[in-house]
């Protein structure tokens, strides 16, 4: 039964419910709480609603690349990375490979980051902190039009641990 379904259902009980109240001339205040709990249930259904429309909104507007990866993580982790995302999108990074210290350079306003040439470790603050994909990680695999791995980073971020 789906959740329009129940909602039509109870809004259906309480309208019998209602009318008799009405038919038998009873109280004010039973009719008045009827009142209110049918509002209570429109109510509901439209937070049901928006709940559903933020949920095909989120899903529309992931990269293709990062729709994998955030499927596995879980939802905390990936309004973490979104802040990241969002960053991302207003700036281009240039990567140079030092092959001494098999490191990418980035070099920011202040600063130079280093990454992993094997994109699992990145010096910035928001690496360090979450131990997610930061902007220069994800910035990488979309310049190189590859997916981030899904099991590469911090295993408690993963959704298969909020099951246990």
């Amino acid at each position: 039964m789906s959740a329009a379904d129940i909602y039509q259902h109870s809004v259906i009980i309480q309208l019998i419910a209602l009318n008799d109240v009405l038919q038998k001339t009873q109280r004010l205040a039973e009719v008045l709480k009827n009142l209110v709990n049918i509002a209570k249930l429109r109510l509901s259904d439209r937070k049901l609603k928006q709940n559903i429309r933020d949920l095909r909104f989120a899903t529309k507007s992931k990269h293709r690349l990062l729709k994998k990866f955030a499927e596995s993580v879980s939802p905390y982790a990936w309004r973490k990375m979104e802040k990241e995302i969002k960053i991302m999108k207003k700036k281009s990074y240039d990567f140079v490979l030092n092959k001494e210290t098999s490191t990418y350079n980035i070099a920011s306003c202040n600063t130079t980051y280093h990454l992993k040439s094997d994109l699992t470790a990145c010096t910035c603050d928001f690496f360090m902190a979450f131990e997610l994909p930061c902007r220069h990680i994800i910035s990488f695999h979309i310049q190189e039009n590859t997916e981030i791995p899904t099991g590469s980073f911090a295993e408690h971020w993963r959704n298969e641990y909020l099951e246990l």
